[in-house]
């Protein structure tokens, strides 16, 4: 259960991306239009582009899990600092663009600098499986280990002890109930209710305003 609250923690966070490589490349190019510097930038986007796949491969990633993203670091001749772009179609146009949304002007007779190359190799996996709890049997009810004497709010009070590994999905009990667990303990509090979901996460009602709260 423990490996399972793990994996249900971060799980959500996880993108099917595992390993990135940035490669860049440092240039000084003046362009005005796509054309001028196309075919010179194929030859070296081609170089770094094989580069990130031979790294990957040597990971263990298959060529069809590789992801090659090529992009341009661009500024006007002057400038002290630049804009990436994607270094797809036409990339002149598209920093025009950038720029005129990041500050609010553009300037295309103003010549165009290519300062760097980058790549980006991109390995990707499958996101991990995760298992789903057993569905309670029809009618069941949760079996409290034993009872604790507890205080809240200044208040003496008694709750039952739940083992959370013994929940199943479907699951459902009232507070005041104490449920532990090797790595937390969550208090469903008096005028709540605990519901088990297929995943292990207990979702808290409150018995009158309906407000919901979930514990991983």
């Amino acid at each position: 259960m423990l490996a399972l609250a793990i994996i249900l923690t971060i799980v959500s966070l996880l993108v099917p991306l595992a390993d990135r490589l940035r490669l860049p490349h440092t240039v000084l190019l003046a362009v005005r239009d796509v054309r001028q510097v196309s075919e010179e930038l194929h030859k070296r986007f081609r170089r770094l582009e094989s580069e990130g796949k031979l790294a990957l491969r040597q990971e263990g990633f298959p060529v069809a899990k590789i992801r090659i993203e090529p992009r341009l670091d661009m500024r006007y001749a002057g400038q002290a600092y630049e804009l990436s772009v994607p270094a797809a179609g036409d990339f002149v146009s598209a920093f025009h663009l950038t720029h005129e949304r990041r500050y609010g002007y553009h300037d295309p007779s103003r010549t165009v600098e290519i300062v760097n190359l980058r790549v980006r190799a991109t390995g990707v996996t499958d996101k991990p499986r995760v298992e789903k709890l057993p569905r309670a049997a029809k009618g069941s009810q949760v079996r409290a280990s034993e009872s604790l004497d507890f205080v809240l709010d200044g208040k003496r009070q008694k709750a039952a002890l739940i083992i959370r590994q013994e929940l199943c999905c479907g699951n459902r009990f009232p507070g005041p109930a104490v449920i532990s667990e090797y790595s937390a303990t969550t208090l469903v509090p008096h005028g709540w209710r605990a519901k088990v979901d297929a995943h292990g996460q207990i979702l808290l009602t409150q018995a009158r305003t309906r407000r919901h709260a979930r514990t991983e």
